[in-house]
């Protein structure tokens, strides 16, 4: 192992702890490393007024050719930043934490204006990402929405309603649900199994043909009948209004009185 004596500190080190010079004697600085950061530390400390200035000036210059060299950069080396941010995270959780949310006070706009544009970039991607930990963290979910509906119900009335004007099978599969577990009935269908049945039943009433409105528990949960997937079908509101909890429910008597034709 071979050594070298650095001139400034008096140590022998080994070669690894200069930097290299091609031009130098063992193909390395002679000072070593901690000397030379030593020293221009203290020669920053000296001057840093004058050196700030010196960097403003020339960044300002060369705006554009930063910008590029930073974005290859970044390019060529993703891996290495990532890892590298990593640990320091690990090291300092809480440095970083305060940092960025100095950062996101002093920096709302232009914070918002990055986060809408990586969105519109990114969106198919952040909405699978948030599918999928929504669907592995089930609690965590229902304990923000709760923390949410409390801090801002004016806005969680506005998003619930604007959430069930967009997915109406879930509206009606979440309302079954309810009504099954306070029936303490048997079980359970989903959405999509919902709308498998609208379908199977060509999105009509399966009493009277005309548009479905709702979907109708064919034996009566107060009948003992179950939430499962077959004792469910579309109904009109008219339809689903007469029937209500009876059953037997004999559909004769109501096609005789023009019950039926009425619905049309």
């Amino acid at each position: 192992m071979k050594l070298k004596r650095c001139p400034k500190c008096g140590e022998e080190k080994e070669l690894s702890e200069f930097h290299k010079n091609k031009r130098g004697k063992d193909g390395v600085q002679a000072r070593c490393k901690a000397c030379i950061q030593e020293y221009d530390h203290e020669y920053y400390i000296k001057n840093r007024e004058r050196l700030s200035e010196q960097s403003a000036k020339w960044v300002a210059e060369h705006k554009e050719e930063m910008k590029l060299y930073h974005i290859k950069w970044y390019a060529e080396n993703k891996e290495r930043v990532k890892a590298q941010r990593d640990e320091y995270y690990v090291e300092y959780p809480e440095k970083l934490k305060a940092i960025y949310a100095k950062y996101s006070t002093t920096h709302v706009e232009e914070k918002k204006a990055r986060q809408a544009k990586y969105y519109l970039l990114n969106k198919d991607k952040i909405n699978a990402n948030a599918a999928k930990w929504q669907k592995e963290n089930p609690e965590r979910v229902k304990e923000i929405q709760a923390k949410f509906r409390v801090a801002h119900p004016e806005s969680a009335k506005v998003a619930t309603a604007r959430w069930q004007t967009k997915h109406p099978e879930a509206v009606r599969a979440n309302s079954m649900r309810r009504r099954a577990r306070k029936a303490n009935a048997e079980g359970d269908a989903t959405t999509e199994q919902i709308i498998a049945r609208w379908n199977l039943y060509g999105n009509v009433c399966y009493l009277c043909e005309v548009p479905a409105e709702a979907t109708d528990h064919v034996i009566p949960l107060d009948a003992n009948g179950t939430n499962w997937p077959a004792n469910l079908r579309p109904i009109c509101a008219r339809c689903n209004g007469a029937k209500g909890t009876h059953w037997p429910y004999d559909v004769a008597p109501k096609m005789r009185w023009g019950f039926l034709e009425s619905c049309a």
